[in-house]
């Protein structure tokens, strides 16, 4: 039997433990012999000795190193080679050619001619100037009104010349108007008994400096002058029944720039002399046998503008001295303040200014031509106007803007059909006071140069201080353009005018007739005007174009007595050479 080193320590002591016991038995029984066999293997293993030296082990136990081996993928790829045609380089000049000349002409219905011509001397860093001729007439009658034909032609001569320190800029403008006073329901009157001719000639010009920097002075002096005068009718027996008016108008300024503040001063003096007739000592001097009207007006206006990254302050005022037969003196504010919010999306401003607006012949008569050649001249002083309004963008391309205001207007004109000297078919001008309240809301939306759509309303609320209405103004107006160019070869325009509210004060008898505080008058109805024009581009410099007039086919009023052409359409084409 093979006993282990282990099992034999174990059994030498249970060995040793017996002997013991039997020891101390002997020395009780002497004469007692025990005697003991035992047989055993006993073997001792060789031992090995270490050849290392004894070391001192770190407590940081090092991280083995592991080497993962990348399993290669291959897959079997294949590829074919393409001829690659060689790239064709175009040059282009830096900017696009531009033609001088630019010649527009059509026919329309009505035998309607129009005719526009454009010069300009092209691209120049210090000079530019250019001639523009237009024509428009028309010379069919509309059934059952009194002759209707007209025609317009004008021309411009313009000039501007750039400098380092100044920039100088004039022009010459000629305008001659031919119509007839066709607001008679009757076809058989002659038309040189109401036919009517405005002839206008311009001359402006400015000098300003040209320092941008600040703490530089900075000035501007401009002149005005022009010619307004009607043509006397064939049936007329006294030599000077027409309207001779003279203006001239001096405009001044100096600002200085500090900073982000601006101060500044504008100086102008308007003089406007206006006759009709004979204004002899035989005939009362201010009567619709003559008129003799000096009118003239001086504005001094101080300001100071502050400038920030978020706000916008203007402080001013402007005295205005109003000389005709007697002095009057005023004084208006000129005061607004803007302050743009979130990221410059959203800007409220707020704000109160007023005017002197000098009201001549021909300013009234741009507004209506069928005014009356004498009438009573009143400056319009807009004593305030104050406003409410926010403005800025939703996109990138829609832009908005909301505004509301309420104004004091002194010597508001009004026109009003005169039944004393003419048939109806002439406009005599009133005046008064009035309180006016306004909203108007905007909202455009462009796409780059492809879209652009425009959308603007108006809403007026009027309190007038002796007349019921505000004669022939609208109470809302809603107004919407848009213009779509497709690749630059065919571009779509529309336009779209409604309003609405619009009465026409009555001093003559109608049974018809609506009555207000002991005025009678009547609806002028809705108004609707639509337009389309299409053109198409042929190539850079010939086009081919179509418009289309009051698609809406309403024969609306323009003023009291005085409706529109039905449906018109002009057919034309454009060249640039």
């Amino acid at each position: 039997m093979k006993i282990t080193r282990k099992e034999g320590k174990m059994m030498n002591k249970l060995l040793l433990i017996a002997l013991v016991c039997v020891s101390f038995t002997a020395y009780g029984q002497k004469d007692t012999t025990w005697i003991v066999d035992y047989e055993m293997l006993r073997t001792v293993n060789a031992t090995q000795r270490l050849n290392e030296m004894s070391k001192t082990r770190d407590t940081i136990i090092p991280i083995p190193k592991i080497d993962y081996p990348l399993i290669s993928v291959r897959r079997e790829t294949s590829f074919e080679l393409q001829n690659i045609e060689p790239a064709k380089i175009k040059l282009f000049q830096k900017n696009p050619q531009l033609y001088k000349h630019y010649l527009k002409m059509g026919i329309g219905s009505y035998i309607t001619p129009l005719v526009q011509y454009n010069f300009n001397s092209g691209r120049s860093r210090k000079t530019n100037w250019g001639v523009n001729v237009d024509h428009l007439s028309s010379w069919l009658n509309m059934k059952g009104w009194a002759p209707s034909q007209f025609d317009k032609t004008g021309a411009r001569l313009y000039g501007t010349l750039h400098e380092r320190k100044y920039q100088l800029t004039g022009s010459l403008d000629f305008y001659n108007h031919g119509f007839h006073y066709y607001g008679i329901p009757d076809e058989n009157i002659s038309k040189d008994s109401i036919n009517g001719r405005f002839n206008n000639i311009d001359v402006n010009a400015e000098w300003r400096t040209a320092n941008q920097d600040s703490a530089k002075h900075n000035f501007k002096v401009g002149i005005q002058y022009f010619n307004f005068f009607t043509f006397k009718r064939k049936g007329d027996t006294l030599a000077k029944r027409n309207v001779r008016e003279n203006f001239a108008g001096l405009y001044t300024g100096y600002w200085y720039k500090l900073k982000t503040e601006t101060f500044g001063v504008d100086l102008d003096a308007r003089y406007d002399n206006y006759k009709f007739g004979d204004a002899d000592t035989l005939m009362q001097p201010d009567s619709i046998m003559g008129r003799n009207n000096h009118n003239a007006i001086i504005n001094f206006k101080p300001y100071v503008i502050s400038r920030g990254k978020k706000y916008y302050v203007k402080v001013g005022v402007d005295i205005s001295f109003d000389i005709r037969n007697k002095l009057k003196f005023d004084i208006f504010p000129n005061v607004e303040f803007a302050y743009s919010m979130i990221n410059n999306t959203f800007t409220p401003y707020i704000g109160v200014n007023g005017k002197l607006k000098q009201n001549n012949f021909r300013t009234l008569a741009q507004e209506n031509q069928w005014v009356l050649g004498s009438h009573e001249q009143l400056n319009e002083a807009t004593v305030f106007d104050a406003y409410l309004g926010f403005r800025g963008h939703i996109t990138k391309e829609l832009t908005f803007n909301l505004m509301g205001s309420f104004a004091r207007y002194r010597n508001m004109n009004l026109f009003v059909n005169d039944t004393t000297w003419t048939l109806g078919n002439q406009f005599d001008v009133i005046y008064d006071t009035a309180y006016v309240a306004r909203v108007n809301a905007s909202l455009s939306y462009q796409m780059n140069e492809r879209l652009r759509v425009d959308l603007v309303g108006d809403y007026f609320y009027y309190m007038m201080n002796n007349e019921a209405f505000a004669w022939n103004r609208p109470d809302y107006r809603i107004m919407l353009s848009g213009k779509y160019n497709l690749a630059h070869k065919l571009i779509v325009g529309l336009d779209l005018t409604l309003e609405g509210g619009r009465k026409a004060k009555l001093l003559t008898t109608d049974p018809n007739a609506l009555e207000k505080n002991g005025q009678n008058y009547r609806k002028l109805g809705f108004l609707a005007d639509l337009n389309l024009n299409v053109e198409y581009r042929w190539n850079k410099r010939i086009s081919t174009f179509i418009r289309l007039d009051n698609l809406a086919f309403q024969k609306y009023q323009l003023w009291d007595q005085y409706r529109v052409q039905g449906f018109q359409g002009m057919l034309g084409a454009t060249f640039s050479f």
